[in-house]
């Protein structure tokens, strides 16, 4: 996502711009009012009455007239502050292209935003800490300030520009199994935008899905970066090694040879696919801390998929409960998906209810249904009875789908000693058209040599 520079202009003058619009633009103070700040103001006479207007707007959603502040004047002050202000709008002749006016403000807010920021950070002493996190939040506002002023998309006069999204092919990456990607109308979306969450109660294997997931998006030729916040890093390459080579998780180390041979040969074979997998701890890194680390990693190489296991074990400074907190960072989560123009793939926990149920629902998705608003698809994993358990099955139910119709339902086979999932009944994965587990396992790169591999410790 390319952010466009900040305009130079004369913050003092625009100080006078900006007061002479918030009297006479409804739809211009409408516009700024979520992000204008009295103390960005340096003139003390505009500073004052623009807060007056703020509060005035944000409590009738009507821009006050003279007669209408001339109330709030309760000092002296304040009377000589509006006397002054009166003088500015009748001396000064301002004039402004609309489309200029906006994108001025614009840079005037988040220039004095950042400025306002940089200051908090002397605030700060050896006793009392930088809240690093909280600061990146503000930042990271600032940043993302946006005064849109565009009209959007004329149905009848743009419908060129509508034939033209209507005639091109949606572009999809496999999930890997035929019935997922039936439902899902292809698979993963290429261009991203799109935030999939699995659901599942404690110990249902929502960490081997997501394995799963990120080998078969690598079986392409794509690359995936897997952000593990549950497992260390080589926990994890041990897991998708046992699945790429076939052999069993707890017979790798005794056959070394055969598991180095097979990763060497997917190496040799498939040189530009990678797997990076970068391990943090629980409960300590924010979705922007997640953005700022990713943004490293796609400064040298093309992330195609984004595997996040999982997204509740994130933290943020936003939110006063679990709800707002783990909306906040779903939300988050999803735009970085169109930051990075790919599909990101989590999953989360169901709650204590959701034990022993079978085909549970949204409803039972722990801390926060706004995970739940937030995420395009989303996918609970259960068994449905004992059965299930001795026969190794899990079951997938689209309970949640921007893609495709909702309550489809489909048993999956979990083979522990090589953490690979096949779809039930389906002995070979067709999805990719070959005759055995084993070869199915084509496109990973995900051991280079020392001198290639990103320095993850660096972040």
């Amino acid at each position: 996502m390319v952010k466009k520079a900040l305009t130079k202009i004369d913050l003092d003058y625009f100080e006078k711009v900006i007061i002479h619009q918030c009297l006479k633009n409804e739809h211009y103070l409408s516009s700024i009012i979520e992000y204008i700040n009295p103390e960005y103001f340096k003139d003390v006479n505009i500073k004052n009455i623009i807060e007056i207007i703020v509060s005035f707007y944000s409590k009738r959603s009507i821009v006050p007239n003279f007669s209408e502040i001339k109330s709030y004047l309760v000092t002296d002050e304040l009377k000589e502050n509006f006397k002054r202000v009166v003088e500015y709008l009748k001396s000064s002749e301002i004039k402004i292209n609309e489309s200029e006016l906006y994108d001025n403000t614009e840079s005037f807010l988040k220039q004095k935003g950042i400025f306002f920021t940089m200051m908090k950070t002397t605030e700060f002493s050896e006793e009392k800490p930088i809240d690093s996190a909280n600061l990146l939040h503000e930042f990271e506002q600032v940043c993302n300030i946006s005064l849109d002023n565009e009209i959007g998309l004329n149905l009848f006069e743009d419908f060129d520009i509508v034939k033209q999204e209507i005639l091109k092919k949606e572009q999809y990456i496999s999930t890997g199994w035929k019935w997922l990607d039936k439902e899902l109308g292809g698979g993963f979306h290429k261009n991203g935008k799109c935030l999939y969450v699995f659901a599942g109660e404690t110990n249902i294997g929502k960490s081997i899905v997501l394995g799963n997931v990120a080998n078969n998006i690598a079986k392409q030729g794509y690359s995936v970066l897997v952000i593990t916040l549950e497992m260390s890093e080589q926990v994890y390459a041990k897991r998708l090694t046992a699945n790429i080579s076939q052999v069993s998780y707890n017979e790798m180390a005794d056959n070394i040879s055969e598991v180095s041979a097979k990763m060497e040969d997917f190496r040799l074979k498939n040189r530009d696919t990678k797997v990076i997998i970068k391990e943090f701890p629980p409960s300590v890194i924010t979705p922007m801390e997640l953005n700022g680390y990713i943004k490293k990693v796609s400064q040298k190489l093309k992330i195609d998929a984004i595997v996040l296991d999982y997204i509740n074990l994130l933290t943020t400074k936003v939110g006063n409960n679990s709800y707002e907190k783990v909306i906040h960072i779903s939300q988050q989560i999803r735009a970085l998906s169109y930051t990075f123009a790919c599909p990101i793939i989590s999953a989360t926990q169901f709650n204590r209810t959701a034990a022993g149920v079978s085909n549970p629902g949204m409803e039972r998705v722990s801390e926060s249904y706004g995970l739940c608003q937030t995420a395009d698809v989303l996918i609970p994993i259960w068994r449905n009875d004992d059965a299930d358990v001795e026969d190794d099955i899990i079951r997938f139910t689209i309970a949640k789908s921007r893609q495709g119709r909702v309550k489809s339902t489909q048993a999956f086979k979990v083979f522990y000693e090589t953490m690979t999932i096949l779809q039930d009944g389906d002995d070979n994965n067709e999805t990719f058209g070959t005759d055995s587990v084993s070869d199915t396992i084509k496109g990973l790169s995900m051991f280079e040599e020392t001198k290639d591999i990103i320095d993850l410790k660096e972040a």
